[in-house]
């Protein structure tokens, strides 16, 4: 019996021992083994994340797998620089046509202007596919001021191919080409192509050129409500006496986002037309979102026609959004009665929206009554409220603007601080050097400020070294900020400093800290053969969306991550924008948070079209949580955000949103639904 029971004892030893010998197996294996293409795939998009132009990234342009060939020319294309531009222009030949287009679109991300007119000449000497994204990739490198190369665009407006004809279009839209548009007009004038036919409706009415009036007449009865949009959007800067008849149809229209567009053009169109319209809409309307707009729209139009309608709304409108704008516009053009409504809508103890908007509206009142409230509303709980506070009171009370300022950079809240430094950075001075030293490098008992800050204040210094070019104060900050511990801080200070000073830093920043390891993305290649779903449960339904993981994987990994641990329960739709957009996932609540990271952007050649879910940022790769669904296409956004997902059902529910609404819960589904 003791003998057995010796034997027993030792047994754990041994499977202890047989386990440590398979793991070892298995890492010599998983060193040795030929990497799968999943492997090469996940070093691609890991080499990606560190946004380093390394030789190992620029051997796989040269892989024999298209699919390694096309993510790699994305990510080149994504780092950006000189370098990068001149590493994908041989794929422009490549055997395969996919990888060409891809090497044609990621040109465009590289930032690289002097390339635009070659890539322009070469557009007709290449197969469709590729000609289209090049067309396109020409209009994001030019600019307003490169007229040569507008003109290079409007030739390939004459190209045989319709897709070629069609990103002509927007590429003088991403170009700023606002003069080309009666050339538009004519060249295009026997368009047959439904595609080319919307493309150069999107035009037009984005240059906001008079030239296509003919054109948005013919469309502001279309079927198709994008098309419909389109025309009242350019019918809004139309100097033709009908215009205002014609967008006034808008106001009626079906479709929430044409009725908003419909708003915004009589706002452009102006006159005591177009405010009775609005007032008409305003009397009658049951959509919070459009009540907002239209209180807006006679704000900025300084009409007094809707003042008899503000305590009504007030009264029937209990959604905050709604408030907030009442008494903006009222406090523009009312402010004496604008002081009470203002102190009523406090004494109730209401949300931050509207505290916010009430700080904001005291800046319009006269001084005597503007500046005591806003002292009082610097001691408020909510950083936004504080801030908007602090910003009014450097605005209107310039004896005291030291006095702000400090008060400003003591808080605890980036969001008074960030405007504290935006006052310093105008008055271009150095009485705060110091303070910005600290908030910088930190201090022995500090440590450095949060990245927002952080990032204000190589902002400052940037300013600074545009006004006087040898600031010593601006360069040293500059430095310093290049050996930030955050990626963005760093890049940020090396380009400020590079461009200021003409010597390139950029090789002594260390690369970005990637968030997900080389075996952590391979696995989830393997986890994810078909795009995941999220299912967004609101108070006012359902939103289901396909996660693009096939495009953006390191975005949606992310994604998927914050709304498994719960990141999202409960987080409002901070930012709804009739026509345009609903955005949330900020755990503020106010636009300005995020989790405890930045994500590298993912852009990719899909287009933003209506239930496009992209990435909301602040700046190239700041991504974080916060995120937004597109209510229209949007081809202005195309390349500059991240697009991670596409609704598939619930569309009717985003545009339902007000500003407040919460998101209750994210479910994720792996595969389709």
């Amino acid at each position: 019996m003791a003998e057995s029971t010796k034997r027993s004892s030792g047994r754990p030893f041994l499977w202890v021992a047989i386990i440590l010998v398979a793991a070892l197996i298995w890492v010599v294996y998983d060193m040795l083994r030929p990497p799968t293409l999943a492997d090469q795939r996940a070093e691609v998009i890991w080499l990606a994340d560190k946004r380093d132009l390394s030789s190992d990234l620029l051997a796989y342009l040269q892989h024999d797998s298209t699919i390694i060939r096309i993510e790699a020319a994305l990510a080149v294309g994504r780092i950006g620089g000189r370098e990068a531009t001149e590493a994908l222009l041989p794929l422009l030949n490549d055997a395969s046509f996919d990888v060409a287009a891809a090497a044609a679109f990621a040109i465009g991300l590289t930032g690289e202007s002097s390339y635009a007119g070659g890539l322009a000449d070469r557009a007709f000497d290449l197969p469709t596919s590729v000609a289209a994204p090049l067309v396109a990739t020409v209009g994001r490198l030019a600019d307003s001021g490169m007229t040569a190369v507008h003109e290079q665009i409007l030739a390939l407006l004459t190209h045989p191919a319709p897709d070629v004809r069609e990103a002509a279009c927007y590429a003088l839209v991403f170009a700023g080409a606002r003069t080309a548009a009666n050339r538009l007009v004519e060249i295009l004038a026997g368009e047959a192509d439904l595609s080319v036919i919307t493309a150069r409706l999107y035009a037009l009415a984005r240059l906001g050129r008079d030239a296509g009036t003919a054109i948005y007449k013919d469309h502001v009865g279309d079927a198709d409500p994008w098309l419909r949009l389109l025309a009242i959007r350019g019918l809004g800067y139309s100097t033709d006496p009908d215009a205002e008849r014609f967008v006034g149809q808008g106001l009626n229209d079906s479709d929430p986002s044409v009725i908003a567009e419909a708003i915004g053009a009589l706002r452009r169109l102006g006159g005591a037309g177009a405010a009775n319209r609005l007032l008409q809409k305003l009397q009658r309307t049951d959509d919070p979102n459009h009540v907002v707009l239209l209180f807006n729209a006679l704000g900025l139009m300084s009409a007094p026609e809707g003042l008899d309608e503000v305590d009504r709304i007030i009264g029937l409108f209990p959604e905050e959004p709604v408030q907030a704008a009442a008494l903006s516009y009222l406090a523009t053009i009312s402010g004496d009665r604008a002081v009470r409504l203002i102190d009523s809508l406090l004494a109730n103890d209401p949300g931050v929206i509207v505290r916010s908007a009430a700080a904001a509206a005291y800046t319009e009142l006269p001084v005597n009554a503007a500046i005591p409230r806003l002292n009082q509303m610097l001691n408020d709980p909510a950083g936004i409220v504080r801030g908007t506070a602090l910003s009014g009171l450097l605005t209107i009370d310039s004896a005291n603007t030291d006095l702000y300022i400090r008060t400003g950079l003591s808080d605890s809240d980036a969001v008074p601080v960030v405007y504290a430094l935006g006052a310093i950075a105008e008055r271009t001075d150095q009485t705060y050097a110091s303070e910005l030293e600290q908030l910088l490098a930190g201090s022995d008992s500090l440590p450095p400020a949060d990245v927002d800050i952080r990032r204000s204040v190589i902002d400052v210094a940037n300013q600074w070294m545009e006004s006087s070019p040898n600031d010593t104060t601006a360069i040293k900050l500059l430095i310093r900020g290049t050996l930030d511990s955050d990626y963005i801080v760093r890049r940020e200070a090396a380009e400020a400093y590079l461009e200021h000073t003409g010597t390139d830093r950029m090789s002594a920043v260390p690369p970005a800290i990637e968030r997900f390891s080389r075996r952590e993305l391979a696995n989830a290649l393997g986890r994810y053969p078909v795009n995941p779903t999220a299912r967004v449960i609101t108070a006012r339904g359902e939103i289901e969306m396909e996660l693009y993981f096939d495009t953006a994987p390191r975005t949606v990994l992310t994604f998927i991550e914050l709304a498994e641990r719960g990141f999202y329960d409960d987080l409002v739709f901070h930012r709804i924008v009739p026509g345009f957009v609903s955005q949330g996932g900020d755990p503020r609540g106010d636009g300005w948070g995020g989790p405890d990271f930045m994500i590298r952007d993912e852009y990719s050649a899909v287009h933003y079209g209506t239930g496009t879910v992209g990435i909301a940022t602040s700046g190239k790769d700041t991504g974080g949580s916060q995120w937004f669904i597109t209510h229209t296409p949007q081809p202005h956004l195309d390349a500059r955000y991240t697009i991670f997902g596409q609704v598939t059902h619930g569309m009717d529910v985003v545009t339902q949103l007000v500003a407040g609404d919460r998101m209750l819960e994210i479910e994720i589904i792996e595969g389709s639904l």
